[in-house]
């Protein structure tokens, strides 16, 4: 994290951080919807909020430089 810290911004850092937290239960996967780590981010910062739109600029950049693989799911009802 040290070494990419220069590649993001204040708010990215948060977000990257509280993300990192919800891969607790299987090491490298989170299933935590984007909304329900923004109420995170919220709830924990002290009011500190954190668009949508931050939080996929985040993950674009760690994308782009090969700290995260993402692969969007969708559940189907059956």
């Amino acid at each position: 994290m040290i070494e990419y810290k220069q590649h993001f911004t204040t708010s990215e850092r948060i977000a990257l951080k509280r993300l990192i937290r919800y891969v607790a239960k299987v090491p490298g996967i989170s299933t935590g919807k984007i909304n329900t780590i923004l109420v995170a981010i919220d709830d924990k910062a002290n009011g500190y909020e954190i668009s949508r739109a931050t939080f996929k600029r985040m993950t674009c950049k760690a994308k782009k430089i090969g700290l995260l693989t993402v692969k969007e799911t969708v559940r189907t009802n059956k």
